[in-house]
């Protein structure tokens, strides 16, 4: 579970959120407009600057206040939209940094034909699905997917969406997945509309 309490995001003067508060479990979906702030709370949970309040994640606290605990020790896996920096090795060799290696998870995201292309050469939805793959693999219990299926097709995004329900509940994982498809909330749990109110 990820619980944030009194949340605030501040770029300079701009206020983006104020004492916002919410709870995700299972697979929870941010939507909203585009603007209204979804990546900045997600790099907000994930120990980025420019943001105050609780946050808890797994039964851990990784901020209260202004003091939070760094990125790497926060016990989650962030997906920003510009996908996972990964080093231009070959996709195998990339695939060897993660935690636990499963053939069905990459076989369900195409990257079982792709083990010997370079990173470099993989297309953006290629390396989108590399990315997840290095999220859903982590081992960490707590997942933070800003647009993770950006640039994959429609039949692609209804498998992926699929296989992170599936697999984020048969490892225990919470899932925060920030997002304006459709796909996505035919397998959520929750949904919170970004906007609406303070208190989600």
């Amino acid at each position: 579970m990820i619980v944030a309490r009194d949340v605030t995001i501040r770029y300079g003067r701009v206020v983006l959120f104020k004492d916002l508060s919410l709870r995700a479990e299972g697979v929870t979906l941010l939507v909203g407009p585009n603007g209204v702030g979804k990546s900045s709370l997600l790099r907000c949970i994930a120990g980025g600057n420019n943001c105050s309040g609780y946050i808890e994640v797994d039964g851990k606290v990784v901020q209260n206040g202004t003091k939070g605990l760094p990125p790497e020790k926060r016990g989650l896996a962030y997906l920003p939209q510009s996908g996972l920096a990964v080093p231009n090795l070959r996709v195998e060799e990339a695939l060897s940094m993660i935690n636990k290696y499963d053939e069905e998870v990459l076989e369900a995201l195409g990257l079982n034909k792709l083990l010997d292309k370079r990173v470099g050469e993989l297309s953006g939805g290629q390396l989108k699905r590399l990315s997840l793959a290095l999220v859903l693999l982590s081992g960490k219990r707590a997942w933070l997917l800003d647009e993770p299926l950006a640039g994959v097709d429609k039949e692609g995004r209804s498998e992926i969406a699929e296989l992170v329900a599936r697999y984020s509940k048969s490892v225990g994982a919470t899932v925060l997945w920030a997002t304006h498809l459709q796909e996505p909330r035919e397998v959520a749990d929750r949904i919170i509309t970004l906007g609406d109110e303070d208190v989600l």
